[in-house]
């Protein structure tokens, strides 16, 4: 009998089941375990691959945002704390008056510092929020 490209493989699924009459059917349990295991592969892979890239885009942001620190620390470094005050509220007026700082956003940092600064901290950063409010 001649052979067919569905042949090829198959010989050594029916040379292990020699005097089973079930030989399709292991055929078919065999091509469904490969399958499985392919797409298995596949899942693992997916998932690395944007778990992979997730820490990219977090190892980036890192490193920009220490750059960031960097730069700013460089820009303010020599600045006393009465010019930090001041940049900082002019800085802020600016981001409040074009809309890319918002009242809401000022009160949340405030409220989510409050709980880490002492007493005098707390004072200062009070005078600093009334300073923002006031003008």
């Amino acid at each position: 009998m001649a052979k067919n490209l569905f042949d090829f493989g198959s010989e050594e699924i029916a040379e292990e089941n020699k005097g089973s009459h079930n030989n399709k059917e292991n055929f078919k349990q065999n091509s469904k375990s490969s399958l499985d295991e392919n797409n298995n592969y596949n899942k693992d892979n997916n998932y690395k691959n944007k778990n992979f890239d997730s820490n990219n885009k977090s190892a980036s942001n890192k490193e920009n945002l220490t750059e960031e620190a960097k730069n700013l620390y460089e820009k303010y470094k020599d600045y006393s704390q009465t010019d930090l005050i001041s940049e900082f509220l002019t800085t802020s007026k600016q981001k409040l008056n074009n809309g890319t700082l918002t009242q809401e956003k000022i009160n949340n940092t405030a409220n989510a510092l409050l709980p880490f600064l002492n007493n005098d901290q707390k004072n200062m950063l009070s005078q600093i929020l009334g300073k923002l409010n006031n003008e």
